[in-house]
């Protein structure tokens, strides 16, 4: 009798964790398709803005806060915003904004009068325009 209640069990055992395998899988393939759908959805939001592509032209950013333009992007955004915006692996674009704003601390330590120059031209870049492009 003991074997027989051993064998059931290990025959349940085999039945819950071939259930848990089958769930997890059932899991995987969902979430897959959710992130390729989500994926897609993103692609075609980016093309419809205009930053899907390789081009020349000024990207649609939305940026928190709105500004001037009544949409909460283009106008609200600083020439340096959108000139990182082009630069399509966020890693890049963090480490050349990390670039841009430290290039004038480390000339200010060198040269102060070319640093404080440099800190101005940086700080421009960053302030919204007040006109379109």
């Amino acid at each position: 009798q003991g074997e027989v209640e051993a064998r059931e069990h290990a025959a349940r055992q085999a039945a819950l964790e071939a259930d848990a395998a089958e769930v997890a899988r059932a899991r995987r393939e969902a979430a897959e398709t959710l992130a390729r759908e989500v994926g897609d959805a993103e692609r075609r939001r980016l093309a419809r803005e205009g930053l899907g592509g390789a081009g020349w032209g000024a990207p649609r950013v939305e940026w928190p806060g709105g500004g001037g333009d009544g949409e909460g992007g283009l106008l609200a955004t600083g020439s340096a915003f959108r000139l990182l915006a082009l630069i399509p692996d966020p890693r890049w674009r963090l480490a050349a904004g990390v670039a841009l704003v430290a290039a004038p601390a480390l000339l200010y330590v060198a040269w102060p009068i070319a640093g404080l120059l440099a800190g101005g031209l940086v700080l421009a870049l960053f302030l919204p325009g007040g006109r379109g492009t």
